[in-house]
């Protein structure tokens, strides 16, 4: 018998039938505030060392926010804002920021020389193709793309 499911988790990402990636974001979204509390726990809010915190986030949470973004790299802009609002709060916590302060967290996602969340998936997705055809990554291009056929003149 095969159970019908309206959403799956397949290899860490969560795939639901109607092909949409809300389910995954809001998953990750919620997900991250757990590894940010561990950064922050392991070095205290006011710390002055943003290197460190930086470097964390890059090693602990960014992984949640971009495992297997070139799969679902979504496309509404509420849910590309959602992923970006995980990585603007991180940048608050690290610079020990409170959300209703002043300073713009672009300028401070500037500082930190971090790009967009979505960039970063852009960058990924493009970087795929090539990989693909040069068998890089083991990941058949003829089973996905399919030469057209092309007249020739005479």
């Amino acid at each position: 018998m095969i159970l019908v499911v309206s959403e799956i988790k397949y290899l860490g990402v969560r795939v639901q039938n109607d092909l949409k990636w809300s389910a995954h974001i809001f998953y990750i979204y919620g997900k991250a505030p757990s590894t940010l509390s561990f950064i922050t726990g392991t070095l205290p809010p006011s710390s002055k060392n943003l290197g460190a915190k930086a470097y964390n986030y890059k090693q602990l949470e960014r992984p949640i926010l971009e495992y297997a973004s070139c799969a679902w790299d979504p496309l509404q802009k509420t849910l590309i804002d959602k992923v970006e609002a995980a990585q603007h709060r991180d940048t608050r916590a690290i610079y020990y920021v409170l959300q209703t302060s002043q300073i713009s967290t672009t300028t401070q996602l500037n500082k930190l020389e971090w790009v967009l969340v979505a960039e970063r998936r852009e960058h990924r997705r493009i970087c795929l193709f090539p990989a693909m055809h040069f068998m890089e990554v083991n990941i058949e291009l003829k089973d996905y793309i399919k030469p057209t056929k092309t007249k020739t003149s005479t």
